[in-house]
């Protein structure tokens, strides 16, 4: 019998420098994580012969979208304007733990901000320093 597995965005938790975030964006991509180089990078001889070469930059990306009313707004802008280096986490309870994280990020700038008849979304990106991932 095949397995059944469950996924409830619940389960997800972005954390900055210890706080999680609340009034997280409803869209589908609301929390997004990633590394900003590949691994290694290839070389094929005339002869067909492959050397993998080793790439040592292991910074990433943090990128979070949250309501224009979202306590974390504040926070963040405050990084933004101050240049403070934080650790930041991804955790996925369904999985059961920690699934990115760095211990020194920082805010890229303050998000396009919107107003009108209905609250907007305002994303945040941080740059990670020492990005790591985990199963």
């Amino acid at each position: 019998m095949p397995d059944i597995n469950t996924y409830d965005f619940n389960d997800i938790s972005f954390i900055v420098d210890g706080v999680i975030a609340t009034g997280l964006s409803d869209g589908d991509d609301a929390v997004s994580c990633g590394q900003n180089e590949d691994n290694f990078k290839e070389s094929v001889g005339a002869q067909g012969d492959v050397i993998l070469n080793e790439i040592n930059n292991k910074t990433g990306f943090f990128k979070v979208k949250v309501q224009s009313t979202s306590p974390a707004c504040a926070q963040y802008e405050k990084l933004a304007n101050t240049g403070v280096l934080v650790p930041v986490q991804v955790i996925d309870s369904t999985t059961g733990g920690i699934n990115a994280s760095c211990t020194k990020g920082r805010v890229k700038k303050t998000p396009d901000k919107k107003w009108g008849a209905t609250s907007s979304e305002r994303e945040y990106e941080f740059f990670a320093i020492d990005y790591k991932t985990k199963e």
